[in-house]
């Protein structure tokens, strides 16, 4: 009996004594090393122990945030700052401008090998203000016609070539009436009767009308035409007598004169002055772009 009871406990015991008391409400527990008998207090106090132990465990486990990860964040942000972040470490790659280059200076140079004859160049060396020179005499008497032979020196005729082709350019005539053959001039040349009236009505109009001819020659891109210089043949020149060309008076005259210009994609180029006549030393035009 005694054997029996170390390892039976009473019937409907769970957790702890339900009724009865000594040596029949205890119970031998069936894991037990050495046979002793564990009172139930004991094991409640065990189970507590281990749910304690348990809900520790779940704790440490599932309600601290985690610290270093928010610091690895926090290392990461300049990396995901906006572009202009990146912008103070980064230089800047150059733009390539896609406007065409400065044209260069023009000098006599510019106008190349003078072929057939002097070059005035772009920019005028002569000094003066290129004004035209005087027609008339303090009385307003019109002075009178030289044998003097025009050269290419002058400040005026350096006036020339720039005038003509900002005439051409602006489809403009009166830039360059100042360099056109004077009526005054033209009055006293001329062995014609009326000689006003076919400066007017031919001279003028056939150079007003070639103005306008060249400036559609030079096409859309004529304000990007650079002027370089006005060649002219002076070997070529030729003194004209009296009655030669139906004239009362002499001049010196010079044929296929050349305005030197280089257009937009820096290409050089010539338009045609056909005929320049003398006026007491000076060039002036008289037929632009042919005879008529």
């Amino acid at each position: 009996m005694q054997s029996r009871a170390r390892g039976w406990v009473a019937r409907g015991w769970r957790g702890g004594r339900v009724g009865g008391t000594g040596a029949n409400n205890w119970r031998r527990l069936p894991n037990s090393c050495d046979g002793q008998v564990v009172a139930p207090r004991a094991i409640s106090q065990l189970r507590f122990a281990l749910l304690l132990a348990i809900w520790l465990c779940g704790c440490q486990g599932g309600t601290a945030p985690p610290t270093e990860p928010a610091a690895a964040s926090r290392k990461t942000e300049p990396m995901a700052s906006s572009p202009a972040g990146s912008a103070e470490t980064r230089a800047p790659t150059p733009v390539p401008s896609l406007a065409p280059p400065a044209p260069e200076a023009s000098s006599q140079t510019d106008a190349g090998p003078n072929i057939d004859g002097a070059t005035a160049p772009a920019d005028g060396a002569a000094s003066g203000s290129g004004a035209p020179p005087p027609l008339l005499d303090d009385a307003g008497q019109p002075l009178p016609q030289t044998d003097e032979r025009p050269g290419i020196e002058s400040a005026f005729f350096q006036r020339l070539g720039s005038a003509l082709f900002e005439a051409i350019v602006r489809d403009d005539p009166e830039v360059a009436m100042p360099h056109f053959f004077p009526l005054v001039a033209y009055q006293q040349v001329k062995a014609i009767e009326r000689p006003e009236r076919d400066w007017r009505g031919r001279l003028v109009r056939l150079f007003e009308r070639d103005i306008h001819g060249y400036h559609r020659h030079l096409g859309r891109y004529r304000d990007q035409a650079e002027y370089v210089g006005f060649e002219v043949p002076e070997e070529r020149a030729r003194f004209m007598q009296p009655h030669t060309e139906g004239n009362k008076l002499p001049y010196w005259r010079v044929l296929r004169s050349h305005l030197i210009y280089r257009d937009h994609q820096g290409r050089r180029l010539r338009l045609e002055v056909t005929s320049l006549i003398s006026w007491r030393g000076e060039w002036y035009v008289v037929h632009l772009n042919g005879f008529e």
